[in-house]
């Protein structure tokens, strides 16, 4: 939780009205047994100003867990002693109590709070008085469930469970992400929800929370949020290892940032291969622009120092193969041939063995001399899940020519796999980046392969 802050005045308030239905103090068994149980919360109907045995409503409702009989007796005698002072000012004085907590609530924090049920809401009882942030400026008051914060910019608003947990990653108010703006939103897609803060949203789905603002956000947009291609983010704002750029992961790709670059966003084969020589650390530093298409109709992306397009003809047949004991698969693609094979059942059956051999004409493409030289890497998804147990091995500078292969173990029947892979070259054209400099370009032939193991 936030560091320490003193009790102060109150946040300022509105006029929403805490539950008027109430119950009676008054003498009663106090056997245990014979005590109400704990219900819907209501504030005590008649107050004793001072503490008298037999007589609290302590003694007539059981009290609930977490509080005990000193906490309920003082936070009705806070009951009575605050209606006697609005009975005087003939007006609230914006604060409430709320048995058994013997603490006060008040301001804007109160109004918002009644607003979500009080005590019969899911923040259940207040834990603290209206506290003062360490900035001097903002307000909170902590209940059992999270606090509700506030300030000038954003007003009051709880923050809770994930979001919480993610707010405080960064400072709490005090960090990057501000102050709440508003409270906990549903998305369109009905499965997550957002939140959003004076300096940055967090984006939560299902497990965890992240943070995402600024450039990165706005382009996040431009891809269409969360019901984008790029998905939800699976990660908060990341400061890149050389401190100068700043980056978010999603689902389906991830979005960087370079103060002179801007923000881009990084995805499929390019990003798989941008991945495996190191992302921005790598010889084609940053991004400088979006996947585009170029004058040859190749799905084109500029970074700092490469220009690089891909040919994806071979990428993802839609239709699942599907291999029983033996069987072998091979198609001729304008990027290369493809080749695989399930041992027969005198073998490990379920092994699947590959093999891609890049096309004579992507070796036309990218041979000005005999030592144009390669590197190919793979990545696999189990049911559209990456498998993360599946390590390509570096296969870096290879001759053009050279028959990438590799095996996969361990397929589980019925499961649909995906293989993808990439082999980049670099050829003799030199062309512009969108910012006006010179750069080599970089292709990337791209492979795919969907299968499935069955029983015979």
């Amino acid at each position: 939780m936030p560091p320490p802050a003193s009790t102060t005045s109150q946040s300022p308030s509105s006029t929403t009205a805490a539950p008027q239905t109430s119950t009676t103090s008054e003498s009663c068994p106090t056997a245990p047994d014979k005590k109400t149980k704990p219900g819907t919360w209501k504030p005590t109907a008649k107050p004793n100003k001072q503490i008298t045995p037999g007589k609290m409503r302590s003694d007539c409702e059981q009290i609930p867990d977490g509080f005990s009989k000193a906490d309920a007796d003082k936070a009705e005698t806070m009951e009575a002693a605050m209606a006697s002072r609005n009975r005087q000012l003939r007006v609230s004085d914006g604060c409430q109590v709320y048995w058994p907590a013997p603490y006060e609530v008040c301001g804007a924090i109160r109004d918002k709070y009644n607003e979500l049920g009080g005590p019969n809401g899911f923040l259940l009882h207040p834990k603290t008085n209206e506290l003062t942030n360490p900035d001097g400026r903002g307000k909170r008051t902590e209940f059992v469930n999270g606090p509700i914060y506030w300030s000038p910019e954003g007003g009051a608003h709880p923050v809770v469970n994930h979001f919480l947990a993610a707010w405080a990653r960064h400072g709490y108010e005090a960090g990057y992400i501000g102050y709440p703006t508003t409270d906990e939103i549903v998305n369109p897609d009905k499965i997550g929800r957002r939140q959003h803060f004076t300096g940055s949203t967090i984006y939560w789905k299902l497990n965890e929370a992240y943070s995402i603002g600024g450039a990165i956000f706005d382009k996040w947009g431009q891809a269409g949020w969360e019901g984008g291609w790029l998905g939800y983010p699976i990660s908060d704002e990341t400061v890149t290892p050389d401190g100068v750029g700043r980056f978010n992961a999603f689902e389906n790709g991830m979005l960087y940032w370079h103060p002179s670059l801007g923000a881009h966003p990084v995805g499929g084969a390019i990003l798989g291969y941008w991945r495996f020589i190191g992302y921005e650390k790598s010889s084609w530093g940053y991004p400088a622009s979006d996947e585009y298409t170029d004058e040859k109709g190749l799905p084109t992306q500029a970074f700092q120092n490469e220009v690089v397009d891909l040919m994806r003809e071979a990428k993802g047949d839609p239709k699942y193969i599907w291999y029983y004991p033996g069987d072998e698969f091979s198609a001729n693609y304008r990027v290369g041939k493809f080749e695989s094979r399930r041992p027969p059942q005198n073998y490990d059956t379920k092994v699947f063995t590959w093999t891609f051999h890049l096309s004579d004409f992507m070796i036309n493409k990218g041979v000005a001399g005999l030592n144009t030289r390669m590197g190919c890497v793979t990545w696999l998804t189990r049911d559209g899940a990456l498998e993360k147990w599946y390590q390509d091995k570096s296969h870096t500078d290879l001759p053009i020519t050279y028959q990438y292969h590799g095996s996969i173990p361990n397929n589980v029947d019925d499961a649909k796999y995906n293989l993808f892979g990439t082999c980049q070259f670099t050829n003799d054209t030199v062309r512009k980046k969108p910012n006006g400099t010179i750069a080599y370009g970089v292709t990337l032939a791209e492979f795919g392969h969907a299968y499935q193991f069955l029983k015979r």
